[in-house]
């Protein structure tokens, strides 16, 4: 079957000196794999250029449900990228996201209200002029929402431990090991409350900065029941800001 769709470039691998394998987040399904063959060649459709990580197109393909890998015969931008290419934290950022939407979205599930989110937060990467640093934790915890295991938040939550196990802020200390301390539990019960407008309203450092992170990738683990959620990008994340 052939139809047009939008989609969000995840992931590509070298398939042979002239083909290779792309992931793609279309609108219209799950994540998809797609061969496609001769690319940067003089009469391709598709350019390298074309797939950079969380770049917005709009494709026409071909789905077989008989084939694991499907094939794209034409591809062109959708929502151009201003920044994120030429800004370095930016373009850290979209890789460590494209990372992790490539690890934990499935194949085959439709989902068009996470699909208009991740639309909506790349436009807002790209556009973003102030507390670019925290743009990806912010992110993390909004993803947590349209995921399943949003975090449990009361007004009276600041102060508190963070229960990465059951998702919840607590005054007391946890009884088992799978909690933040009080200090960091603050900073993501104020992370929770910031949108992308407002993202240079917590001033953090390096060490800060990367130990959320780190904590937020623990809880993505234990609730995506994975043994861990390990990105090769957060290294590059963590050098950024020392």
């Amino acid at each position: 079957m052939q139809f047009k769709t939008k989609g969000i470039i995840l992931h590509h691998v070298k398939y042979s000196d002239s083909s290779i394998i792309v992931t793609i987040y279309p609108e219209e399904y799950g994540r998809v794999a797609y061969l496609v063959h001769g690319i940067n060649r003089k009469k391709s459709n598709v350019r390298a250029a074309l797939l950079l990580p969380l770049s917005i197109v709009s494709m026409e393909v071909t789905h077989s449900p008989k084939r694991e890998v499907q094939y794209i015969k034409e591809i062109r931008v959708s929502q151009p990228h201003f920044t994120i290419p030429f800004d370095p934290i930016k373009n850290s950022i979209a890789l460590f996201i494209s990372e992790l939407l490539y690890k934990i979205v499935r194949h085959g599930e439709k989902d068009v209200v996470l699909f208009r989110f991740l639309e909506e937060s790349i436009g807002k990467l790209d556009s973003c002029a102030k507390g670019i640093g925290n743009f990806h934790l912010v992110f993390l915890i909004n993803l947590t929402k349209l995921l399943g295991f949003e975090p449990r938040i009361e007004s009276d939550n600041e102060n508190c431990y963070f229960d990465l196990l059951n998702g919840c802020f607590e005054k007391e200390k946890p009884t088992h090991s799978q909690f933040v301390e009080r200090e960091f539990g603050q900073m993501l019960y104020r992370i929770s409350r910031l949108d992308y407008d407002c993202l240079d309203a917590l001033p953090m450092n390096s060490g800060q900065r990367n130990k959320i992170l780190s904590s937020i990738l623990e809880y993505y683990s234990i609730h995506l029941h994975a043994a861990s959620v390990s990105l090769r990008s957060v290294e590059v994340l963590q050098e950024l800001w020392h």
